[in-house]
């Protein structure tokens, strides 16, 4: 009886760290990507000098430019110019996202996650990141036709600073993985 007793705790103690360490390990491992800390605020000025590269028109308003060595694409809003009857982008315009797979965007996807995993894991050390499922038309103004929207935390200063849109058109389920299409939204206060 004994026997059976011991194997019973050490079992039930081994699923509870292994659950712990299940949580804890993706959640902590998941981060902003050392591109995107890099490009997310740079301004236009600052991108055209860095990387030698003119931003090209995206749609409408929009301009959108690669970032040299990644998968990453930045996106940049115009102001319109009345002497050119068109729009156009100055040195000081921040962007207003960065767009690729969601592998790039982030550091620690590895396989395929639900969308409250993802969620739950953005959630660690900062304000619990919020989510829902949205659907749009896939333009240069949604993601996709059905994705994921989440708000979250990114610089853990308890205010939301960012919005993932994770495009769930050729998911089964409400999943991600590396490879998911994803805009990154973040504020440039």
């Amino acid at each position: 009886m004994r026997k059976v007793y011991v194997c019973f705790v050490v079992t039930g103690i081994l699923l509870l760290c292994g659950a712990c360490g299940n949580n804890g390990n993706a959640a902590a491992q998941i981060s902003l990507s050392e591109t995107v800390r890099d490009y997310a605020t740079m301004s236009y000025g600052e991108f055209r000098e860095r990387t030698g590269k003119e931003a090209e028109l995206y749609h409408a308003d929009r301009f959108i430019g690669e970032i040299p060595d990644s998968s990453l694409c930045i996106v940049y809003t115009g102001k319109y110019d009345e002497d050119l009857a068109s729009y156009t982008l100055s040195d000081d315009d921040v962007p207003i996202r960065m767009e690729g797979a969601l592998g790039a965007l982030l550091e620690g996807i590895d396989g395929e996650m639900p969308v409250t995993e993802l969620a739950a894991a953005l959630s660690e050390g900062g304000a619990e990141a919020v989510f829902e499922l949205s659907e749009g038309a896939g333009t240069a103004y949604y993601v996709g036709d059905r994705y994921a929207d989440i708000q979250f935390d990114s610089d853990r200063d308890g205010a939301y600073d960012s919005r993932l849109l994770i495009s769930l058109d050729d998911a089964a389920e409400e999943e991600v993985d590396a490879d998911s299409a994803a805009w990154l939204e973040m504020t440039n206060d």
